[in-house]
């Protein structure tokens, strides 16, 4: 059964705009960018892996929560593809569409190396660097997300606040809604309000 987010989920403006890695010195603005970087990161290799929107959607989630927990720089700053590589790995498990730990491994190091169609060798310096840090990584935010991974999706609500309208066949509507959930993945939202009004702010921009 999926929970609603607890209150240590949902941050203040001035919460987000003071997170860790602002206070160790990286610019409001870079953060953004580097945000959205990381779960454009996830994207892709959800892609090349065929998971369901939904599993990305979780996956951006446990990024965007891990960064109000640790900065991207400083001491113990942690890279972003780095992390996005783990959300991924972490929510194929949460969600229950597991992949094989080597087919996330050759995604994610092909996204890297921005080369779909790239033959990566499992014994290559490249595959194992990449295992590694998911291993390594998975554990680290597993601890910082206090094992809090089962999570309520903004998509299923919004297919269910469609249909108690009736408006479930619109596709026109539809199409724009599920747009605005996949754009906000990019940004903090989901770290200032919970998936059900999230999905109603889809609704209303639809």
């Amino acid at each position: 059964m999926t929970q609603p987010p607890s209150s240590q989920w949902l941050f203040s403006a001035g919460a987000i705009a003071n997170s860790p890695s602002v206070a160790a010195g990286l610019t409001a603005a870079e953060e953004r960018a580097r945000r959205a970087k990381g779960v454009n990161f996830i994207v892709q290799a959800g892609m090349l892996l065929k998971v369901p929107q939904v599993t990305l959607g979780s996956a951006a989630v446990f990024f965007q929560r891990f960064y109000m927990r640790v900065g991207m720089v400083g001491e113990r700053g942690v890279h972003h593809y780095n992390i996005a590589a783990t959300s991924l790995f972490l929510a194929t498990k949460a969600e229950e569409n597991c992949r094989k730990t080597k087919e996330i491994v050759i995604a994610v190091a092909k996204v890297a190396q921005k080369n779909a169609n790239l033959v990566i060798d499992e014994q290559s310096k490249e595959f194992w660097r990449w295992k590694d840090s998911i291993l390594l990584y998975e554990e680290t935010m597993l601890e910082l997300l206090t094992f809090d991974v089962v999570l309520e999706s903004p998509y299923t609500h919004l297919q269910a606040l469609l249909s108690q309208l009736g408006l479930e066949h619109d596709k026109p509507l539809r199409n724009i809604a599920w747009a605005f959930l996949n754009d906000s993945q990019m940004t903090t939202l989901c770290l200032r309000m919970g998936p059900r009004d999230v999905a109603i702010a889809a609704g209303v921009v639809g």
